[in-house]
């Protein structure tokens, strides 16, 4: 990643990375505007922690991580309030209606949203950054904090509980 003229890598780490990233948090949240919240304040948190330098050796992989813990932090906080607030159905996750987009895609996505919903959330993250996104393992294992071996198991199991979902439903 190259600074820019001022010396701050930050505007470059948001071009570079902020739609990939908002991607993946889509994938992993179920929710696009849940996603994009949580990438800004993934960017926040990396200016208020550092003043917009990037001193890890893997800027990319440390805003993503910074990234998924802030989605990790999200759904504790949700569990935690749906506990307090048991008489309430839990909301669902519904994806945003594009205006392009088919009957048959929205369809197909909800359908997949279904049976990644259905994922622990360690396998959930696996599935999405190796499967979907289609990540090499080593990059994954260090976006996860977890050894590759794990990630590579996480990933199985899930594309195997994944398959077996959208099969099920047909």
């Amino acid at each position: 990643m190259t600074p820019t003229a001022a010396g701050d890598p930050l505007p470059a780490l948001y071009h570079e990375h902020a739609a990939l990233l908002t991607r993946r948090l889509r994938w992993l949240t179920g929710d696009a505007q849940l996603a994009a919240d949580l990438c800004q304040e993934a960017f926040v948190e990396v200016l208020s922690r550092h003043g917009g330098t990037t001193a890890a050796d893997d800027p990319a992989a440390w805003l993503h991580t910074i990234a998924i813990n802030r989605w990790r932090n999200h759904r504790a906080k949700t569990r935690r309030r749906s506990r307090l607030d048991a008489a309430l159905p839990p909301a669902e996750e519904r994806l945003g209606e594009a205006a392009d987009a088919s009957a048959r895609e929205q369809e197909m996505l909800a359908r997949l949203d279904g049976a990644l919903s259905g994922l622990c959330v360690e396998r959930r993250e696996a599935f999405v950054l190796r499967v979907i996104e289609q990540l090499p393992l080593e990059q994954v294992a260090a976006i996860l904090g977890a050894p590759m071996s794990t990630i590579s198991h996480r990933a199985a199991k899930a594309e195997a509980a994944v398959r077996a979902a959208l099969e099920q439903e047909r």
